[in-house]
């Protein structure tokens, strides 16, 4: 196979795919000069979607406050009330690139996940926002840190067998790619430091979700941006989150220089989001350049209300078919107000649920809740395989106006985050490293709620230490 052999003569290419012994490139220089004006003559900018694997909103303010205040500069919008759609990364990120949620099948052989999504070439390529992009003169870019896993795929076809992205056979549609497996478990590690890829198809399988190691993707982005100068780019980040728990101060120390980079750069519009959470939300926030058209402030009448990942594929994909803020603002705020719940079945809450939400009494913590947590986790796990969930211990008790939250620790170590926003309305998610059970683990059950490795969970935990 040949390919680029530095990271320099990557940097170079504003094409680079790999099929079968061949490596087709096309020269910075072939499509300078195709984006360069802007319509009703306002400046071009960049587009970078950077969302965060399973951010909640809960976490984004507990858990990044470093981004959170990097975000919070003047001209961004945040959108308190952004909801999910109920599901996983594809079916809220697919929606965010494709403008609706596209239903597909998975196939699983040796740890590599096949997405087969139910809609045709022609029209992926007429409704996706990097195709879009590039037919604008903009160069694409997608990269996932964990693998280059595309919305946690590692190869997506459509219905009549066009693959739009393997990485695996080290293939993608977009013009740019992050370097395969830029994200490394330090056991694992080949390379990494050095840019360099993994050499076959197993190293792309051994690479993990481990370690903080997100700079080098993120690196990678800004000196193809700084090489790149003159063509503006397109770009979807997606940011796994690390050591399969909610453990984020890697990713809040490094995301929030990152964004410092992008806005103090004033060329893009960032939207910083979670790619599904909770029923607490997940965080969309947008940051524009400094230049941008004044009519995007009007969005700012949309923050309390419901936005979700289709909303902002009408507002990308409206700027991108104008090149005008303006026009794209009108097509946003008109899709919001013609929303009603009928229209978001696959929501987890929308607006109604979300109005009710805003109205509600004062919670308070009640011992129910305890017994109500409890019993959940014990209805997750397997008495046969797992260590069982007893003599629960309640600590760390807030409670807000709209939500308790506390914490429960069980005599097998394991501690529990726990947020009720209503008596029946709640989430759970284990504050210790559950990541060295994955092995173990018996089929149909989640390692967040097993323990099969009682001594490998409190090595990777420092328990007794």
């Amino acid at each position: 196979m040949v390919r680029p052999d530095s990271y320099d003569k990557l940097l170079c290419k504003t094409r680079h795919y790999y099929s079968g012994d061949e490596v087709e490139t096309v020269s910075v220089g072939s499509i300078q000069g195709l984006n360069m004006q802007a319509g009703k003559g306002q400046k071009e900018w960049n587009i970078l979607i950077l969302p965060i694997e399973s951010l909640t909103l809960q976490a984004f303010h507990s858990e990044m406050p470093k981004t959170k205040k990097a975000l919070n500069t003047t001209g961004s919008l945040s959108f308190s009330n952004f909801h999910h759609r109920s599901g996983n990364t594809r079916a809220n990120v697919i929606p965010l690139l494709l403008g609706r949620l596209v239903p597909y099948r998975m196939l699983s052989a040796a740890n590599n996940i096949t997405c087969i999504f139910d809609l045709t070439k022609k029209s992926l390529l007429e409704s996706s926002l990097w195709q879009t992009a590039a037919e604008h003169g903009y160069a694409t870019l997608q990269g996932g840190t964990a693998c280059n896993a595309f919305v946690g795929c590692n190869r997506l076809l459509t219905s009549d067998g066009y693959v739009f992205h393997d990485n695996l056979n080290r293939f993608t549609s977009f013009n740019h790619s992050f370097p395969y497996g830029a994200f490394y478990a330090p056991e694992h590690a080949l390379s990494c430091t050095d840019y360099k890829e993994a050499k076959t198809a197993e190293d792309i399988l051994r690479c993990d979700g481990e370690g903080p190691h997100l700079e080098k993707a993120l690196d990678y982005y800004k000196l193809l941006r700084l090489k790149n100068k003159r063509v503006r780019t397109f770009s979807l980040m997606q940011v796994e989150e690390p050591h399969g728990n909610k453990i984020y101060w890697p990713i809040d120390n490094i995301v929030a220089d990152f964004v410092q980079w992008v806005i103090a750069e004033d060329d893009t519009i960032l939207v910083f989001l979670g790619d599904h959470g909770d029923s607490s939300g997940t965080p969309l926030v947008i940051v524009p350049p400094s230049g941008i058209d004044s009519s995007f402030h009007l969005l700012g009448s949309l923050t309390s209300g419901m936005i979700i990942h289709d909303n902002v594929y009408t507002f990308l994909r409206g700027y991108l078919d104008t090149m005008d803020i303006s026009s794209a603002t009108s097509m946003l705020i008109d899709k919001i107000q013609s929303n009603e719940c009928a229209d978001y079945e696959q929501l987890e809450v929308c607006f109604c649920e979300a109005h009710r939400l805003n109205t509600q009494e004062e919670l308070k913590f009640d011992v129910e809740y305890e017994k109500v947590i409890t019993a959940y986790i014990q209805s997750k796990t397997s008495a046969a395989h797992c260590a069982t969930y007893e003599a629960p211990e309640v600590s760390n008790i807030r409670m807000e106006y709209k939500s308790v939250t506390f914490h429960v620790s069980f005599s097998n170590g394991s501690v529990y985050a726990a947020r009720f926003t209503s008596p029946k309305n709640f989430t759970v998610s284990q504050n210790t490293r559950y990541h060295s059970q994955r092995s173990c683990t018996p089929h149909g059950v989640h390692p967040e709620f097993c323990i099969c490795d009682q001594a490998g969970f409190e090595r990777s935990n420092r328990i007794g230490r």
